[in-house]
């Protein structure tokens, strides 16, 4: 039997960020989050700004750019 998760679609979500706006994540999808950053943006001319909390086990990404 397989746990099933709700996850959030984070290229939607990080693609629409404002410019300032942060979103956090679970710490077990760091690798997702930041590939997501790096694609997003290339395509979109963007900058994303990721930082790991390892008390809270989250990584947090903001969009600078």
């Amino acid at each position: 039997m397989t746990k099933k998760r709700n996850k959030t679609p984070l290229r939607s979500v990080i693609r629409d960020l404002s410019e300032g706006e942060s979103i956090d994540f679970p710490i077990d999808r760091l690798q997702s989050v930041k590939t997501t950053c790096t694609d997003l943006g290339l395509i979109y001319e963007r900058k994303f700004k990721t930082k790991t909390n390892r008390v809270k086990k989250t990584i947090s990404v903001t969009r600078i750019k």
